[in-house]
């Protein structure tokens, strides 16, 4: 299976310190350094991407922001409501960026300077904003429909973010956040830019509590707002409540159905584009399919390898070697590195006796593996391989 392409940083390296499940959907994940001129400073991330990535691939990928990445345990939920989510196609695939912040650094890089005189916050937001998205958009091809995920000082630090960078993104999940410190009230903050700022997308908001006291007190302040005020159209928010869970379990317990409920309208418009899996892809419909991605998220998001190869082999197991021909070609418009698909289509016009055609594509399929970066080495030799099987039929 596809490994992770190299992509320019200041330093790698990989580390397996994090026990997560090995997944069939994302690569291992891999540690860098970037340093940022706002803080002044390094920070530590670590960058998860889906195995199917392809830095030369022109689809660009939603990304998701985790902060406090140096919390194992949190970050590890965190990826594995992720990962089930994607094995289930109930979301698509999203380069997961996880950003660490020891302490006491921690305390000033989620404070803001109306409750604290040597606040980095604003220095924080501008380092993601301008440092680490650009460099994430040039690296690791992802789009503009971003998702924030924070907990406790970065529950409240997300929410601040959402009021401050509201149609930049395209949902934050603040995990037992809380709303009020001295001189900042971010409930008023967001009803006052709810006011103003016009939402060409839908922006997702969840708020998630579990038993702590203080975080509690704040949650019904901005429940209160949220589910009496009348808001933007284009505001989706909601509030979840677990108070019978520990202030740390609120990450696991809420993440996973805040992004079902932020990609139920993928999810569903997935569905309707392949629900007539008796015939190839439709190009008008998938074209569709990707404006009312960016209409509804900000950004498009394309179909993925996987359901492109699906329906490709779904059709050729029914013996509709024509209509699998034209979803594999389909696929290679698309992502014209996985070359899996050459053969793919050399095997369906094989079956249909046409052995020049499947020649054809098999002399494509070894032309373009030569050169893809899509597979590592042991892939290239077991796919050339069967190609040069493929290519001793008899006409």
């Amino acid at each position: 299976m596809k490994q992770a392409v190299g992509f320019f940083i200041l330093s790698i390296l990989s580390f397996y310190s994090f026990a997560q499940t090995k997944s069939e959907y994302y690569n291992d994940p891999t540690d860098t350094i970037i340093h940022s001129s706002f803080l002044n400073k390094n920070k530590k991330i670590t960058i998860i991407l889906p195995r199917t990535f392809d830095r030369n691939n022109p689809e660009k990928i939603p990304v998701i922001i985790v902060f406090d990445r140096q919390n194992k345990k949190i970050f590890r939920e965190v990826f594995e409501s992720i990962n089930y989510l994607v094995s289930e196609n109930d979301m698509p695939e999203s380069v997961i960026i996880g950003i660490s912040t020891e302490n006491p650094d921690r305390h000033l890089e989620t404070s803001f300077l109306p409750s604290e005189h040597n606040a980095h916050g604003e220095q924080m937001i501008n380092f993601v904003f301008e440092e680490l998205i650009p460099w994430a958009e040039t690296n690791l091809n992802v789009s503009k429909n971003r998702i924030f995920i924070g907990h406790s000082r970065y529950g409240y630090f997300s929410s601040y973010l959402l009021q401050s960078k509201l149609t930049e993104l395209t949902g934050v999940i603040s995990c037992s956040p809380f709303f009020t410190q001295k001189n900042v009230d971010l409930v008023d903050s967001l009803r006052e830019k709810l006011k103003t700022g016009a939402l060409n997308h839908t922006v997702y908001y969840r708020y998630i509590t579990g038993d702590s006291v203080a975080d509690g007190k704040d949650y019904l302040l901005m429940k209160s707002f949220l589910s009496k005020e009348k808001v933007s159209k284009n505001f989706n928010s909601k509030g979840m409540e677990f108070y019978e869970a520990e202030h740390f379990s609120t990450p696991g317990l809420g993440v996973l159905p805040s992004l079902v409920e932020i990609f139920s309208f993928w999810r569903y418009q997935n569905i309707e584009l392949f629900k007539n899996d008796s015939t190839a892809i439709d190009r008008a419909k998938y074209n569709d399919f990707v404006k009312h991605m960016q209409e509804k998220y900000g950004d498009k998001i394309a179909i993925g390898i996987a359901q492109f190869n699906g329906l490709g082999w779904f059709l050729y197991n029914g013996k509709k070697y024509d209509a699998a021909i034209q979803t594999w070609k389909f696929l290679l418009e698309k992502y014209p590195m996985y070359t899996d698909a050459y053969v793919s289509i050399a095997k369906a016009y094989l079956q249909e006796k046409n052995v020049n055609e499947a020649k054809i594509y098999l002399k494509k399929a070894i032309k373009e593996m030569k050169k893809t970066t899509f597979y590592n080495a042991l892939e290239k030799q077991e796919n050339m391989t069967e190609i040069q099987n493929l290519l001793k039929t008899p006409e």
